[in-house]
């Protein structure tokens, strides 16, 4: 199975990554950390701008992201890539601040010359939000800018994540959706048009700030 793996910088606060607990309601494992180097960036949450889906201030708590990350989503996304049925064989959830982790396994299975290809096993579409996560560095642009999700966002090709800014909250949001190869040989590419879709879905769940 493909293991949840969370993004964390070289601060103290990799030391409460290392000791992520995962509630596994059906397969899941886990991998050493992807160290990134820290940075820090101001936001339009200081000036009081905006974010998408409504949220706004830094001083917002940081969502749940099973509140956030929904099957029906993540099987949205999936239908968009032809000539496969993927459906949800796996579940997992977790909770250590300042990390939160949502994630839906997926499972597609396709025609091929010789009858029915399954591919199963490491598709894991997940969220982590990292409660105030641009503060402590986890925010760090070093990948391709992605336009109009959130405060500001990149594409982090080295773990195939999109990485968004929300107030002073990071999101990670990946999605390994498996498609016919034959079809989709591109599969960076794949991973980032899905991705990308996953986490406008994701944003759209935030709720008004009160």
């Amino acid at each position: 199975m493909r293991p949840v793996t969370v993004r964390r910088p070289g601060t103290a606060a990799a030391a409460i990554a290392a000791g992520l607990l995962m509630t596994m309601l059906a397969g899941c494992g886990s991998s050493p950390t992807v160290p990134s180097v820290p940075s820090t960036i101001p936001t339009p949450a200081l000036a009081g701008g905006p974010v998408a889906g409504g949220a706004t201030g830094p001083a917002s708590p940081a969502p749940s992201a099973c509140s956030l990350l929904r099957s029906a989503d993540v099987l949205a996304v999936a239908a968009t890539f032809r000539d496969i049925t993927i459906s949800i064989d796996g579940h997992i959830q977790s909770s250590q601040p300042p990390l939160n982790v949502c994630g839906f396994n997926q499972k597609g299975v396709s025609a091929s010359d010789d009858g029915t290809l399954t591919v199963a096993g490491d598709s894991w579409a997940q969220l982590t939000v990292i409660a105030d996560g641009n503060d402590i560095g986890d925010y760090s642009p070093d990948g391709p800018a992605i336009h109009g999700l959130g405060y500001a966002a990149y594409w982090d090709p080295g773990i195939d994540t999109v990485v968004v800014l929300v107030g002073q909250n990071v999101f990670q949001v990946e999605d390994d959706v498996p498609v016919n190869t034959v079809i989709y040989p591109n599969l960076d590419a794949v991973r980032r048009q899905a991705a990308s879709a996953l986490a406008a879905k994701i944003l759209s769940h935030l709720q008004p700030a009160g």
